[in-house]
């Protein structure tokens, strides 16, 4: 089996198992209103910031430098497409292909995708290092020309 081959059954396993959590979420957030969202949030949150906790540890470096060898090399190896200049203690960052909001977006679910995928940035940055100031003010998953990642130490 191919390396392509491989891929794509992982991508159409990921695109089933997020579209059914996506429509469970739907449900319950039908059936007990918009706490539902904050739940999930929540609980996204403290889960995604242990995780890279986890990865600081073993990371050679905690820096932005280290963001971006930890994760950006990983997601650029994934498909996403993105550029990014330093300036100073600044990394700016725009990703104009995300494959995960081409997911939710072929599914019909960029509400669920923005909450399950794009706000775990913050918590990736917070577990990786609470030092590092990150701001984001557009999405792919809500329908911008980009993402605009920005990393400050």
């Amino acid at each position: 089996m191919t390396i392509e081959e491989k891929c794509s059954i992982i991508n159409g396993t990921r695109m089933q198992e997020f579209s059914a959590r996506a429509n469970e979420l739907s449900a319950l957030e039908s059936e007990l209103g918009e706490v539902v969202s904050r739940i999930v949030l929540d609980a996204r949150a403290r889960q995604v910031e242990e995780e890279w906790k986890g990865i600081a540890k073993r990371s050679p470096r905690t820096d932005i430098q280290g963001i971006l060898d930890t994760l950006w090399t990983w997601v650029g190896d994934v498909g996403f497409k993105y550029t990014y200049e330093r300036i100073g203690n600044t990394v700016k960052m725009n990703v104009t292909y995300c494959p995960i909001a081409e997911m939710a977006r072929k599914l019909g679910q960029e509400k669920w995708g923005f909450k399950c995928y794009c706000c775990d940035d913050y918590s990736i940055v917070k577990g990786f290092n609470p030092n590092i100031t990150f701001n984001r003010t557009k999405t792919l998953m809500e329908g911008h020309d980009c993402c605009n990642h920005t990393y400050t130490e």
